[in-house]
């Protein structure tokens, strides 16, 4: 599903460039296209998750649930701001946007934080607005 929306977005994002800010020649825009292809591109093609997941099952309480659950050892615990700051302020921005909301307050955070004023939750951008039409999980 996500690779449904990339590369439409993808395409037009490149016609955009081409038609307004400066000419591209086609092995560029291949190029373009595929790069994400590199680091991502199981997760684009099999409808998996290209996040740190996993590292939740590091500590109390998921611990005991890993090896039941078959999740695999961590492979890199230093990116661990995306499932602890970035997915929850997706999810917030995405749950504000369902429920017929500005995503103007992040209602999950302790007693509430500010969501749109923050630079790192990107509320507003177009696209944090294309993600939030994935299900989160590959949002």
């Amino acid at each position: 599903m996500a690779l449904l929306l990339y590369l439409p977005v993808a395409a037009l994002l490149l016609w955009l460039t081409r038609r307004y800010v400066s000419p591209v020649g086609r092995v560029a825009m291949v190029v373009l296209v595929l790069l994400p292809f590199v680091f991502c591109g199981k997760a684009l093609l099999t409808g998996g998750v290209y996040a740190p997941v996993d590292l939740p099952y590091l500590t109390e309480p998921l611990k005991q649930m890993r090896e039941p659950l078959g999740v695999p050892r961590p492979h890199n615990g230093v990116i661990s701001d995306l499932y602890a700051q970035m997915i929850p302020w997706r999810k917030a921005v995405q749950f504000a946007i369902r429920h017929q909301q500005w995503p103007l307050w992040n209602p999950f955070m302790l007693s509430g934080d500010l969501l749109a004023a923050s630079a790192q939750p990107a509320a507003y951008s177009p696209f944090t607005l294309l993600a939030c039409l994935l299900p989160m999980r590959t949002a």
